[in-house]
């Protein structure tokens, strides 16, 4: 479970996510999988320290992830 720094960084991450996954989500056949690349791919790019991704920081599993919960969401409206 996240806590303080952590819960703090992963936030604006996820909340990116978020609209990152929700968007591309209303299009039919639009997998969850796709929307999670996108956002850690975006996290990636703006982040001060690239080099740290794929080592488990939080921006990294935190955005994905609530693309990926999103998109998946998002499937359903259509």
């Amino acid at each position: 479970m996240p806590k303080g720094h952590d819960l703090k960084q992963g936030l604006l991450a996820s909340l990116r996510g978020t609209v990152i996954g929700f968007f591309p989500g209303l299009i039919p056949g639009m997998i969850p999988a796709l929307t999670s690349f996108m956002s850690y791919d975006i996290e990636k790019r703006i982040s001060k320290y690239p080099e740290r991704f794929g080592t488990g920081v939080i921006e990294g599993v935190g955005g994905p992830e609530a693309a990926n919960n999103a998109s998946a969401m998002a499937g359903f409206i259509p």
